[in-house]
């Protein structure tokens, strides 16, 4: 399933948005869900849901792009980079960016390595992981 399918399809001068940004789901407002399931909107205004994880107790899927994610004293979080994972060969702990990071936030909708590549330039843009 492509994750582009999941939001409505508007102007692009109507979402698109200068760097990526983080939106809780409607859905699971006041649940105990809100801290599991994060959405983050990219360059092109595409809203992509991702599952969240402590930065330890992620699992190592293959076929994601994972998101290095750092939450703020205020509670805020702050994506400092991200990855299309096509194989389990590299752990991500392994990158800076996701040493740094607090969470792990993984989108499993991308179907194959051209999609999770597009999702990687529209939430990083050129590059990737900061």
């Amino acid at each position: 399933m492509n994750a582009a399918r999941l939001s409505p399809d508007l102007p692009a001068s109507a979402t698109a948005t200068a760097e990526p940004r983080h939106e809780p789901l409607r859905a699971g407002a006041g649940l105990a869900l809100v801290r599991r399931f994060h959405a983050w909107r990219g360059r092109s205004g595409r809203r992509y849901v991702v599952s969240a994880y402590e930065a330890g107790a992620a699992p190592d899927y293959a076929g994601v792009v994972a998101l290095a994610v750092r939450r703020t004293p205020d509670g805020r979080l702050t994506m400092l980079g991200a990855v299309a994972r096509d194989s389990e060969d590299v752990s991500l702990v392994a990158n800076p960016a996701f040493a740094r990071a607090d969470e792990i936030h993984l989108h499993l909708l991308a179907e194959n390595e051209a999609d999770r590549a597009k999702v990687v330039r529209d939430l990083a843009g050129e590059a990737p992981l900061r």
